[in-house]
């Protein structure tokens, strides 16, 4: 049977007689009608799902598309920077409200100073986070970033230890806190304790579905116990929640090379170079794969 748009439409409406109050359907029908654009409605449902959801983050994201799609910028920032204070770990939606030219609202804003700063040495970076933990005054999101921000640091100085150490008192604050269990499992990756690390990967991913990092690394880790397959599915969500990082693309081509499915890795490789045209990984990489036959 094909796909038939009227007859969904009659069942979501008849959901919704049954059901009024239920965000869900409202949130379904929009699509329906942001598909024939008939924005009007679905800005209309969305409008409505959100004074219905408890916790409206992918609505006001959604009525946000709907108005970006019609030129209404304003309302679109908006929307989008009310679906940020909602959900504060989508840098994928951080990255889009900058580039429509909306401010980060001041609720979500990184902790200030050395410890969120740009071009800074992981050095610096330990002792700007270090003070802002010290100093008491953050709480809820900051104080998590600050946290997670040393904790990448001390990963890429080698600090692995310190990083499961800092990692197991931000989850203690914060048990959900996805890059807690982001920064412990890559120390487990680099100790070369991959259940341990594939095990905080996984937890990461469940508190925060949309960390794309947790993904790709598990998939790393995944690949590095040859289970090619898991890999594979690992990269396609990455890919797909931020499809503009070239590493994820190089990964996955890197996984079908070793599978032999060489045509395939190509274009993973040429897709990397697509994003970043000075990804030299997927050069040489993709350089290997047309010395192969097939």
């Amino acid at each position: 049977m094909g796909r038939d748009p009227k007859r969904a439409l009659a069942d979501i409406n008849k959901a919704i007689s049954l059901n009024p109050k239920d965000p869900d359907y409202f949130r379904e029908r929009s699509s329906l009608y942001a598909k024939r654009k008939d924005y009007p409605r679905a800005i209309a449902d969305l409008t409505t799902a959100i004074g219905l959801a408890k916790k409206p983050t992918r609505e006001y994201f959604l009525r946000g598309a709907a108005y970006e799609d019609i030129g209404q910028r304003d309302k679109a920032i908006a929307d989008f920077q009310a679906s940020l204070v909602l959900d504060p770990d989508n840098d994928v939606l951080r990255r889009h409200l900058v580039h429509l030219g909306g401010e980060i609202p001041k609720a979500v804003q990184l902790p200030s100073g050395l410890c969120s700063a740009n071009d800074i040495t992981h050095e610096q970076r330990i002792a700007g986070c270090t003070a802002s933990i010290e100093s008491g005054t953050l709480t809820g999101w900051p104080l998590k970033v600050a946290y997670c921000n040393r904790g990448y640091a001390l990963t890429e100085l080698g600090e692995y230890d310190r990083v499961i150490t800092d990692s197991d008192a931000l989850i203690a604050i914060n048990p959900q806190a996805g890059c807690g269990y982001l920064n412990r499992a890559r120390a487990w990756y680099y100790k070369r304790d991959l259940d341990r690390a594939i095990a905080d990967y996984t937890q990461a991913i469940t508190f925060e579905p949309r960390l794309h990092e947790a993904y790709a690394s598990r998939g790393t880790a995944c690949f590095d116990r040859r289970e090619f397959g898991k890999a594979i599915a690992d990269y396609n969500a990455a890919i797909s929640i931020d499809s503009d990082i070239p590493m994820y693309f190089s990964d996955r081509g890197n996984t079908r090379y070793v599978m032999g499915d060489y045509r395939s890795a190509i274009a993973d490789y040429n897709r990397a170079i697509e994003v970043d045209p000075d990804y030299s990984q997927a050069y040489a990489r993709r350089g290997w794969a047309f010395l192969l036959p097939g």
